[in-house]
């Protein structure tokens, strides 16, 4: 099913990314802390059987480090999908600035001070900016870039190496 890209689904791209780095750094800290415990002599351990069965500290962070595998995996699934079709839509803009503005900030999660810096820095009235006159170009180009590819995706989008060639051959 054809689905055009609009602002909103690149800000919600944004935030499964941002949720995955909140899962990536449980995972660091999870792993911290396994790192931390010692390890269990099952041969003194009393073993039950059943749902009265207490889990010992190892195997709770083990059971707690498969969940988190399985997000991290499922993640990766959908935002790979997803970046390969943003990509590709993302590529048909017209000006490398607009394409490199909404790369930059929904691909990679920058901050929109950090995208004015990386346009402007070089200018040499760059640290006196008055007004945020740097920062206003920055934001004018992101709304033609979403109002763009807005345009461009408003209808189904189909790569050139899989169309129809049909060759005109003149006997």
């Amino acid at each position: 099913m054809y689905q055009p890209i609009t602002g909103e689904r690149l800000e919600n791209y944004r935030q499964a990314l941002i949720e995955f780095e909140t899962v990536k750094e449980e995972k660091r800290f999870l792993q911290q802390k396994i790192n931390t415990l010692k390890a269990v002599d099952y041969s003194k351990e009393h073993i039950n059987s059943g749902n009265s069965r207490k889990s010992s500290e190892q195997e709770i962070y083990t059971q707690k480090m498969e969940k988190i595998n399985a997000k991290i995996k499922d993640y990766i699934q959908v935002l790979s999908k997803e970046k390969k079709y943003l990509l590709v839509h993302l590529g048909r803009l017209k000006r490398w600035e607009y394409e490199k503005i909404l790369v930059l900030r929904y691909l990679e999660n920058w901050k929109f001070k950090q995208i004015v810096y990386e346009f402007f820095y070089y200018k040499p009235d760059f640290e006196l900016e008055e007004k945020g006159k740097y920062r206003d170009k920055v934001m004018c180009w992101h709304r033609q870039a979403l109002q763009q590819l807005r345009e461009i995706t408003s209808a189904p989008y189909v790569p050139e190496n899989t169309q129809l060639n049909f060759i005109n051959d003149e006997i």
